[in-house]
């Protein structure tokens, strides 16, 4: 008994996390309608095709887009919710705009049985087709267990719903756990639990899988770094898991594992295994070079697997874009490249702020305004409440996340954008979400100041000011919907 109440107080921050996240995300799961999520169409056809042993989605009639045959009973039903949640006047206050006002044929729809007799429909998932199949599966699960159920397409999207919810809250779990002993376990917690990180993973769609597995990496390399002793086997293998998981999902964010290599070599060896080594600091550095190139080369074959993504997405959406083209101009003149960025962020930053802290769904509904203040707040005070970096790993960390997003840029302005566009459409806050927690622990490396707290306050702090936004998402949302 004494020895359970210990395991629980070395990790009650990751316990307190799992609790809030499920609650929270099972109540979004309930509360937001199937097909309000944003792209959440073409992200529920990649996991049913996945659900049936089809990793990639297969090119269409035309030769460019890309496409999942799916029921036509859930096609019908998430297309009932795109059309209803882009349907209203964004500009109305919440008690004017009656957003759910299908909510009986979405009832009806949703009390259809799939059966293998049913017509499919061939959906574009272009938009969808930049991840591999791995970000898809915990939806699929679900997916396949309400086929085995012959349960109706309500009860089988809950349930895809729910299995992806719950993945992200082990993920997020894990990633608190991994910090346990150090104080940088709250920018972890708080990050996981922004209303948008759990909106997102109440919904189908690849991010959510994407944000957990980031914080697991982010929190394996934070651990190395302020670990004063060699790192255990499973350390290692858990820290390059994370790295290849990240691959799988989005590689646009593997340059963040180029951390790996500003970690003291000796670290990055079993512990008693650097002490029988001549070099042990070199050692631990090829060993973090052997990772770097190991997540690398998966990232390049997912990459070569999604390739077509970008022309089926550029064709789905008739903008004019051709990535060749675009690079061809951009290496001719290479001065448009921090134009189109700075332009970008002049244009769309303010945004970028709301979509990273909550904004929910394809009607557009945003986080109060207040609740967004509380949110970067006390994500800055959990930043500085952290240990500060050493000025070298910080640094990387703060490099690697800005180019990061910089590729996030990129990779839309070829995705989207005709030739020589002076700045790139398309770009959400949410993108930066698994670049959050590097990003602010880089900045405040470079400070030489730290927040003073207790550790029970903090304990009291960041999970009530964490719930406070999350409780006030709960009732906006209630609010535009009932």
């Amino acid at each position: 008994m004494t020895s359970l109440l210990a395991h629980f107080r070395r990790f009650a921050a990751a316990w307190v996390f799992a609790a809030v996240a499920g609650i929270a995300v099972s109540v979004f799961c309930a509360v937001v309608p199937v097909g309000w999520g944003l792209d959440e169409q073409s992200h529920v056809a990649r996991a049913y095709q996945v659900s049936r042993g089809i990793p990639l989605p297969y090119v269409r009639e035309d030769g460019k887009t890309l496409g999942a045959a799916i029921p036509q009973p859930m096609e019908a039903l998430e297309a009932a919710g795109f059309a209803t949640s882009n349907g209203v006047d964004r500009n109305a206050p919440s008690w004017q705009r009656a957003d759910f006002s299908n909510r009986a044929e979405v009832e009806r729809l949703g009390a259809v049985v799939v059966r293998p007799s049913d017509p499919t429909v061939d959906y574009d998932v272009s938009n969808a087709s930049a991840s591999s199949f791995v970000p898809y599966l915990p939806a699929a699960v679900g997916m396949r267990i309400g086929a085995v159920l012959d349960a109706d397409v309500g009860t089988t999207m809950m349930l895809a719903k729910l299995f992806n919810g719950l993945v992200f809250v082990a993920l997020g779990a894990i990633a608190v756990a991994i910090l346990a002993p150090f104080r940088a376990r709250w920018l972890v917690f708080v990050v996981g639990l922004l209303p948008e990180t759990v909106f997102q993973a109440a919904y189908v769609t690849a991010d959510s899988y994407t944000d957990g597995i980031a914080l697991v990496f982010a929190a394996a390399v934070t651990r190395l770094a302020l670990d004063r002793r060699p790192a255990g086997a499973l350390m290692l293998a858990g820290t390059l898991a994370a790295g290849l998981g990240m691959a799988a999902a989005k590689p646009t964010y593997v340059v963040l594992v180029l951390a790996l290599l500003a970690i003291p070599g000796v670290r990055l060896l079993p512990a008693g295994l650097a002490e029988r080594m001549l070099r042990p600091a070199f050692v631990g550095k090829a060993v973090a070079a052997a990772m770097v190139v190991l997540v690398g080369v998966v990232a390049l074959v997912v990459l070569k697997a999604t390739g077509n993504s970008t022309t089926a997405i550029a064709a789905t959406y008739q903008r004019g874009a051709d990535s060749g083209a675009q690079i061809e101009y951009l290496l001719h003149h290479p001065l448009h490249v921090p134009v189109v960025l700075w332009r970008t962020i002049e244009v769309f930053g303010l945004s970028w702020t709301e979509s990273l802290t909550g904004n929910f769904g394809y009607n557009t509904v945003h986080q109060v305004e207040p609740f967004v203040t509380l949110c970067i707040v006390t994500v800055v005070l959990a930043a500085f409440f952290a240990e500060r970096l050493r000025r070298v790993v910080g640094l990387v960390f703060l490099a690697g996340s800005v180019v990061a997003g910089f590729a996030v840029i990129g990779a839309l302005y070829l995705t989207f954008n005709a030739v020589g566009d002076p700045m790139a459409v398309g770009v959400q806050g949410r993108y930066f979400i698994p670049l959050l927690v590097p990003f602010v622990l880089g900045l405040a490396s470079l400070v030489p100041a730290r927040l003073a707290l207790r550790d029970r306050h903090a304990a009291l702090l960041f999970p009530a000011l964490s719930g406070v936004a999350l409780l006030a998402s709960l009732v906006l949302w209630v609010s535009f919907l009932y």
